[in-house]
Order: structure tokens, then sequence, then C-alpha cells
């Protein structure tokens, strides 16, 4: 990936970054919790849905892997946004993927299955 091309793309996420803590502080946003993995996760970690946006909260560029990219179950196009968290007191790497629309969907929120990727790290 050329410089422009990563300055830009890294833009884009801090933008989508932007957003995402705007709505999350505008309390719009929503856990899929009908996901079985979300809510397994939730329960290992000893957590409740509520606490989340936290997590996404703290999401930074580095934290970034994938998106935007369409929603398979919608017409919304380039809503899709994909980061994985480490937690240390856990050891362990959450993978997180949002919709971005007018508000913020989490849609996954459980344990890293495959490897991640991070362009910018």
């Amino acid at each position: 990936m050329s410089d422009d091309s990563n300055r830009s793309q890294k833009s884009q996420v801090k933008l989508a970054l932007f957003q995402i803590k705007s709505l999350i502080s505008q309390k719009k946003f929503r856990f899929l919790e009908d996901r079985r993995k979300n809510m397994e996760t939730l329960a290992a970690l000893g957590w409740l849905p509520q606490d989340v946006p936290d997590v996404i909260y703290e999401l930074e560029v580095d934290d970034y892997f994938s998106g935007p990219s369409d929603d398979w179950n919608s017409n919304d196009r380039n809503c899709i946004w994909e980061f994985g968290k480490y937690l240390p007191d856990e050891q362990k790497t959450i993978y997180i993927k949002l919709k971005l629309t007018d508000d913020i969907l989490a849609i996954s929120f459980h344990f890293q299955e495959k490897e991640i990727v991070y362009p910018f790290k």
C-alpha cells in the first residue's frame, strides 16, 4: 500500500471512529444479544451488554483491520467496520464487527477465532 493510500485509509478509519464514538455518546448504540457467541463471550468476561460501548469507545486506529464493507443482510453499503481489541487482563483479543448507519449496531463481539492482520500496527 502506498503512503498516500495508507494515509487516506487511516483518515477514513479516524473519521469512522469519531462517528462511532459520537453516536455512543448520544446513546445510539445497539448490541445483538440474540447472537450466542456474543453472549457467551460476555458471560466468560463477567460483563453485561451495557459494558460493550465502553470497550468500543476505547478503539483506536491501530485496532482496525477491515472496512468499510457492505452489509450482506441489507442494502446498506460501506457500513461494516471490523476491529480487534486486546484485553490485557484476559490476555485475549475480542473481534468486534460494527455497523455504522444512523446508530451503531454491534453485530459481533466475541473472542477472536481467526488470525487478525492489522494494517496500521
